[in-house]
This record gives structure tokens, sequence and C-alpha cells, in this order.
């Protein structure tokens, strides 16, 4: 099997972030599900 190429990987993942920040709707629903994830790891540590 072939492994993943971590530059292009890298490019697309950066390329993916900005096309969200780029998109006010999507932008609003990333920061939300990283709002509700920052909570949730926060409630649930012990």
């Amino acid at each position: 099997m072939f492994g993943a190429n971590e530059g292009i990987i890298g490019r697309e993942v950066a390329r993916k972030k900005n096309e969200y920040q780029n998109h006010i709707e999507l932008a609003k629903i990333s920061k939300l599900y990283e709002a509700k994830q920052v909570l949730l790891r926060s409630t649930t540590r012990i």
C-alpha cells in the first residue's frame, strides 16, 4: 500500500481551512463546532 504524501495533505488542509474562513456561514459553523468541542472536553475531564 502507498502512504499519503504529508506535503499534499498539508496543502489540502490549508486550502480547506482558507475556503472555510472565506465563507462566512462555514466560518460560523466551524467556530461553533470548536466551541462545542472545547466545552465537551472541559466537562468530560475528571
